[in-house]
This record gives structure tokens, sequence and C-alpha cells, in this order.
């Protein structure tokens, strides 16, 4: 099992839209930030599916204080390759995403200085494992986020 990220192109897709809907939200204003964080995880579901993964049914969504974290439990299977995103709104300048297996390891992590940050990893043992979302920057706090697991 390998610390994987996905390629540069879908980091650039994601950003790509990312800046679409910024563009769009201050044309409409009417657009809350949740609706910027649910925007941007329906626009995943399509990128990641180009890539061969498919939604899970798995996402969570909250608020962090910058410099916080929050942590999610997610139930995986063993030897099975996951993708997890991070996004957040036009106030989160950097999320990162750290993976921890049943024991408490790290499995993956991404910690770019970036607003959407992405793991892959394939797990070994089947269980709970740990999704830490972690706010490294956010302009206004609290920044809404929200995370989306994929599988293939």
């Amino acid at each position: 099992m390998g610390r994987e990220t996905l390629g540069v192109s879908m980091k650039m897709k994601l950003i790509a839209a990312s800046f679409v809907l910024a563009v769009g939200t201050l044309a409409a204003p009417a657009i809350g930030q949740s609706d910027t964080v649910s925007t941007l995880l329906e626009t995943a579901n399509d990128l990641f599916g180009a890539q061969g993964f498919k939604p899970t049914g798995w996402r969570e969504r909250g608020s962090i204080a910058d410099d916080a974290e929050a942590r999610h439990s997610i139930q995986l299977t063993a030897g099975t390759q996951y993708a997890m995103l991070g996004v957040c709104d036009d106030d989160c300048e950097d999320l990162d995403l750290e993976i921890l297996d049943p024991t408490g390891r790290s499995v993956a992590e991404d910690e770019a200085a970036d607003d959407s940050p992405i793991v892959n990893f394939e797990t070994e043992s089947a269980g709970r494992y740990q999704v830490v979302a972690r706010m490294a920057d956010c302009d206004a706090a609290p920044c809404a986020y929200g995370i989306a697991a994929f599988a293939k």
C-alpha cells in the first residue's frame, strides 16, 4: 500500500471548477457558502468518474475554525482503492486531509497549500478509518467544508 495522490490534471480540473464557481458566486451573491461546497462535491462525481472511481455515498460536511480539525469515521473494506476529496468555501485558503487506519496509523495525507485536498490510497484491512480535515487557513472563520469518498 503506498501513499499516492491523484494526478495533477485532476487537481487542475478541480481548481478550474472552483474558479468558475467562485466567479459565478460573485455574479450571484444569493449562493451561500454551503451551496459552494455542495456544488463542488457534485462536480467531483464527474471528475472522479473519469478516473474510474464511483461515489461510495459517504459524505461529510461541517465548518471548522482556522487552525482546527474535525474527525469523521468511515467503514472501509480491505483491498479497495479509495480516493477522498475535500472542498471548502470561498473564505478557505488551505484545507488538508489525512486518513488514519483502524490502528491510528496515517495511510494517506494531502497537506499541500490548496483548498481541494485529494488523497488516494488502498486499504490493507477492513475497519473504521478516520478522515481528519484540518483547516490550515481560513480567512473568515469558521469555513464550511465537505468531504466525499470514492472507490474503484
